[in-house]
């Protein structure tokens, strides 16, 4: 014979579960800023220029060229090419997010092409999170970088960059290493990659990787973690003038 009262007692059990799931929230990401360039406009010249689009995007301390140029190889539409002198950056920035508890954390993701192929050269890519602050001319702000030689894929590191001597965001002496050197990448050629990295709020500081279409280069923790908000992405080349085509740009927050 069936016992009625159990099978009663699992359906009244069974239901209960499902409605507290169903009133669970679910934790999802929030964008934070995308650009896609499909309504960009440049400005400026080709060698100090500007494009305005979701994002402003110019140069730090030192002017760089930059233009809206179409790419099969990154899709249809608009993308946005950036000629570099030797060690400098662009940025653009975005309402600021903060990493609060344990469990926060903030996804960026871009996609990239090198229209020409790279010589040898350590640190030559290099991209982060910043908190950045609009002096005139001038743009300070600490962060976390992360470096790449984009032609051989030697050399992946993240660093935290405390920006004392106020000279430049992704670079100096001022970055302190946090994994100096990490698993090779694939070498980046001139075919279209996508970037991605996280930071992420732990109990024994900030977690931070990164990886190259989708396969992981390296990850780290930073202990001492003392920027944890964060307005600004930065993208810049290292040592040589070099160009860089970006696209896709999308930075999230969860929760």
């Amino acid at each position: 014979m069936q016992n009625t009262n159990r099978v009663q007692s699992v359906a009244v059990l069974s239901i209960g579960i499902t409605t507290v799931l169903a009133l669970c929230p679910t934790i999802q990401a929030g964008t934070v800023f995308e650009d896609d360039f499909s309504k960009a406009s440049a400005t400026g010249t080709d060698k100090a220029g500007a494009v305005e689009s979701a994002g402003s995007w110019q140069g730090g301390r030192t002017a760089v060229g930059i233009e809206l140029v179409s790419d099969s190889a990154l899709g249809a539409g608009q993308s946005m090419q950036v000629r570099f002198p030797p060690n400098s950056t662009v940025y653009t920035t975005f309402d600021p997010v903060s990493l609060e508890n344990v469990g926060d954390r903030i996804d960026v993701k871009f996609r990239c092409r090198f229209p020409n192929e790279q010589a040898p050269m350590i640190s030559g890519l290099r991209f982060g999170l910043y908190n950045a602050e609009d002096e005139g001319k001038a743009m300070n702000g600490s962060g976390y970088v992360m470096t790449v030689d984009p032609a051989t894929g030697k050399g992946p590191s993240i660093a935290f960059d405390p920006n004392t001597s106020e000279k430049t965001m992704l670079g100096g002496s001022d970055p302190v290493p946090i994994v100096a050197f990490g698993t090779a990448t694939k070498p980046f050629g001139t075919e279209a990659h996508t970037i991605s990295f996280t930071l992420e709020k732990a109990a024994d500081g900030i977690h931070v990787s990164w990886s190259v279409d989708n396969v992981p280069a390296v990850k780290g923790v930073d202990a001492n973690s003392s920027t944890t908000t964060f307005n600004a992405f930065v993208l810049g080349l290292g040592g040589r003038a070099d160009a860089i085509t970006i696209d896709d740009v999308v930075v999230t927050k969860t929760p």
